[in-house]
């Protein structure tokens, strides 16, 4: 029973270390990824080998059988589009005619990627660290700088000045005159006058 658990353990271990690497792989596209994904919930974890069929995967990601087929030549690929060799992530075997392709998940290319990765990560911060050491070395204190005065600005008199729509008049006066039939508050006076 504790040989199993360690057993599941590590086929689990391995499952997500492959699926770590796949998804900061470049060349890997979020189709083919999703692909993959799938594939590894089929993989046989004695064996580690899966054998899911085109149209079990496609109905699974809701895509065409020309696209999972796509994914998976372009996972199974020792190519690059340009011609040159490369580790693939996956290989493809068929034993015999009959028999369902077979996948199997290839861990050189995942300590490749992996490696990359960590070398990105490197030299990001060692770019991080000489921006760092570019910065003054005496920052500017914002703290004790004299700022400007916002919270007692100085007080400006607008109630006296006249607007010119009032004609000289307030507009409480404005509001109540005859002349202010065109304004809302009269057109809602009128309205409900005759309504009553």
């Amino acid at each position: 029973m504790m040989k199993d658990n360690a057993e599941q353990r590590a086929f689990t271990s391995w499952k997500l270390d492959m699926l770590d690497a796949m998804s900061v792989d470049p060349e890997v596209t979020d189709a083919d990824f999703r692909v993959a994904f799938r594939m590894m919930q089929h993989v046989n974890s004695v064996s580690r080998i899966a054998w899911p069929s085109v149209d079990r995967l496609a109905v699974q990601l809701a895509r065409s059988r020309d696209s999972i087929m796509a994914s998976t030549k372009r996972l199974c690929a020792a190519l690059t589009k340009d011609g040159r060799p490369r580790l693939p992530w996956m290989r493809k075997s068929r034993p015999h005619k009959r028999a369902a392709n077979q996948y199997g998940f290839m861990g050189d290319r995942a300590n490749m990627v992996l490696d990359a990765m960590h070398q990105r990560m490197e030299d990001f911060e060692n770019d991080k660290f000489e921006v760092a050491n570019l910065q003054p070395q005496n920052p500017f204190e914002v703290a004790n700088h004299p700022g400007f005065e916002v919270a007692n600005p100085p007080y400006v008199e607008v109630a006296n000045l006249q607007h010119k729509h009032l004609n000289g008049t307030t507009l409480e006066e404005h509001l109540h005159s005859k002349g202010s039939e065109d304004c809302e508050a009269s057109a809602y006076a009128r309205a409900k006058r005759r309504t009553a």
